[in-house]
């Protein structure tokens, strides 16, 4: 028993001599996990990394007999990527089977080993090491006998595993039956739902790319949205007048793709004058068109520095339609500063009343 002890003892000593090293170690392997996901393009809600606290380290070598702790505990670095939906984990899972040397003995797909009428979240676990490639690398020389796990999971399978921790019922038979009927219905209902999301995502994409491939024309009729309002000033005669006048005025334009732009408020403001759609949209610029030239110059007097975008501007148009029903604290709690909405609404009255 005190040779036991004595073992324990010495791996806990060593273990935390190369604490440090560890926590090196997981900065490292989160920071290329990042740049992996970034440079090929995929979403990601967090990536977090932690190292095995040294308390934590001793209850498992405690519980469970190791010959060679530091080498044989595969979760003493850990990598967590939580994504929005399934499709997304598959992919990451890809990537990491393509960028890393996988220990599949110790890899698990979680939600594989649930039985049908088992609840619990499904989540993958990758025990992974560095690419033979890699290895190779100058700057990878320090950790080439490393080790991580990177679990996998949506954000919707986090907020199962997270809230399971409270509820603290890891197996079936620990679950009193009173409560079981309820686990079970609440981890269908989860799945349910992530699956859901990954349709409506999907669905997402159809709907963009049918517009896209719209005319205006076919537009016309369309509900105001932030998908048909897009595809609208991407291509209406009305926007193109509008750049070439605040070019000519020399307004400090940005371009659209680079700012936050303001379709939400557009819209917002449109359905508060009953403009339900693209053709009444339009039908608004058109009557605002002889104007374009006045409003800009009015409302930019003094301020050509002040940076501005088409959708600032047609949000302007529509404000400055309906000045005599606002007031600032009703943009204000559009996000816009106060003693900006206060000015932009008393230049839109004297415009008016002019």
């Amino acid at each position: 028993m005190n040779e036991i002890n004595s073992d324990i003892e010495k791996w806990i000593d060593d273990y935390s001599k190369r604490y440090t090293y560890y926590k090196d170690a997981a900065l490292r392997f989160e920071r290329l996990l990042n740049d992996l996901l970034n440079s090929n393009n995929i979403k990601y809600h967090v990536i977090e990394s932690r190292v095995k606290d040294i308390t934590s380290f001793r209850n498992k070598i405690e519980r469970k007999k190791y010959c060679n702790p530091m080498k044989d505990v595969t979760d003493l670095v850990g990598i967590r990527i939580i994504l929005y939906f399934q499709e997304d984990v598959e992919k990451v899972a890809n990537l990491i089977e393509r960028e890393f040397e996988i220990d599949k003995d110790n890899s698990v797909d979680k939600g594989k080993l649930l039985k049908l009428n088992e609840f619990g979240y499904q989540s993958i676990h990758y025990v992974a090491g560095l690419s033979y490639e890699r290895k190779m690398l100058s700057e990878w020389r320090g950790f080439r006998k490393t080790k991580i796990e990177i679990q996998l999971r949506t954000v919707l399978q986090h907020s199962w595993a997270t809230i399971s921790h409270i509820v603290e019922y890891k197996k079936n038979h620990d679950i009193p039956s009173a409560l079981r009927r309820k686990l079970y219905r609440l981890a269908s209902l989860i799945e349910l739902a992530d699956e859901e999301f990954q349709g409506i995502n999907k669905e997402k994409y159809v709907i963009e790319e049918e517009i896209k491939n719209s005319s205006l024309k076919d537009l016309q009729s369309s509900e105001l949205n932030i998908v048909t309002l897009r595809e609208y000033l991407r291509n209406s005669e009305h926007v193109k007048k509008l750049n070439i006048i605040a070019n000519n005025l020399e307004l400090n334009m940005h371009n659209e793709e680079e700012i936050d732009n303001h379709y939400s408020e557009i819209i917002w403001h449109s359905n508060r004058m009953n403009i339900k759609n693209i053709e009444g949209f339009d039908s608004f610029l058109s009557e605002m068109s002889d104007e374009y030239y006045d409003i800009l110059k009015f409302q930019f007097k003094d301020k050509k520095d002040w940076g501005t975008s088409t959708s600032f501007i047609i949000l302007l148009f529509l404000v400055s339609a309906d000045a005599d029903n606002l007031d600032p604290f009703d943009l204000e709690e559009l996000g816009w500063d106060y003693d900006v909405a206060e000015r932009f609404l008393k230049k839109a009255l004297e415009y008016k009343n002019k």
